[in-house]
C-alpha cells in the first residue's frame, strides 16, 4: 500500500532533478566558450608550441564534432591552453625572480662598497 505513493514520489523527484539540471547542450556550448576564451588568451600572449598545436586540434574537433565528443574536446582543448598559459607564467615569474636576485647581487656589492668606505672614514676621523 505504501508502495506505489513512494514509487510516485521518487519518480517525481527524478524528473524535477532532470529538469532542473544543466542541459547537455548548456554543458557544451561551457565548454566551447571557455576554450575559444583560453585560445584568445594565449593568441595575445602570442604562445606558440606544442600545447598550442593540440589546443587548437581539439578546438578544431570541438567545433566539428557531435554532442557528447565536442564538449569532451573542448574540455581537451581547454586543459591544453590552461597548461600553455600556466608555462607561460611560470617562466615570466622565473625571469621576473632572475632580475631580482641580480638587481639584489648588485645592491649588495653597493652596500659592502658604501660600508668600506664608511669604515675608512671612521678610522681616518679617528685618527685625527
Amino acid at each position: 500500500m505504501l508502495r506505489r505513493p513512494l514509487l510516485a514520489l521518487i519518480a517525481l523527484s527524478l524528473v524535477l532533478a532532470a529538469s532542473c539540471g544543466p542541459s547537455f547542450r548548456q554543458i557544451q556550448v561551457r565548454a566551447l566558450s571557455e576554450a575559444e576564451y583560453l585560445q584568445a588568451e594565449a593568441a595575445a600572449k602570442n604562445l606558440r608550441g606544442e600545447e598550442i598545436t593540440n589546443a587548437d586540434t581539439y578546438l578544431a574537433r570541438a567545433k566539428t564534432a557531435k554532442s557528447k565528443e565536442s564538449a569532451d574536446f573542448a574540455d581537451l582543448a581547454a586543459a591544453y591552453y590552461r597548461v600553455a598559459l600556466a608555462r607561460s607564467s611560470a617562466e615570466e615569474s622565473a625571469n621576473t625572480l632572475a632580475r631580482a636576485e641580480a638587481a639584489l647581487a648588485v645592491s649588495r656589492e653597493h652596500v659592502a662598497k658604501y660600508q668600506d668606505i664608511l669604515t675608512r672614514v671612521n678610522a681616518n676621523a679617528g685618527g685625527q
